[in-house]
């Protein structure tokens, strides 16, 4: 009687080359242009946890925006650090609490034209 393995054949193993997915958004703005660093922070008051202790900066958000003066060109970053619990860690709120400053207000959604254009009320 003939072996199980001499009835089947073995499988044919076909080699498929491996793809590239190119990155999505805009590429990073030059590092040679300079920099303004705006940093959007929220009140003293609100760096305290419900459970009294005091939030820890744990990380931050930071989106570059250009912008174009005649004859100059510089990058303003915006900067909005993020603040945490370690005491805690959310346990007193039933969550994570982290606490960030909201984002500076923009005229038309997406877009944060120079404050030059910003009106004044």
């Amino acid at each position: 009687m003939p072996e199980p393995a001499e009835i089947e054949p073995e499988p044919e193993t076909i080699e498929v080359p491996a793809h590239t997915r190119t990155k999505r958004g805009r590429k990073p703005l030059p590092e040679e242009l300079p920099r303004v660093e705006l940093v959007h922070d929220i009140d003293e008051a609100d760096k305290q946890c419900g459970c009294g202790a005091p939030l820890s900066k744990i990380g931050e958000d930071v989106c570059e925006k250009l912008d174009i003066i005649p004859a100059v060109i510089r990058v303003i970053r915006h900067v909005r650090p993020k603040y945490g619990c370690r005491q805690c860690e959310g346990i007193e709120t039933k969550n994570a609490t982290v606490t960030i400053a909201p984002a500076p207000k923009q005229i038309i959604p997406k877009v944060l034209p120079p404050p030059v254009y910003w009106p004044t009320y």
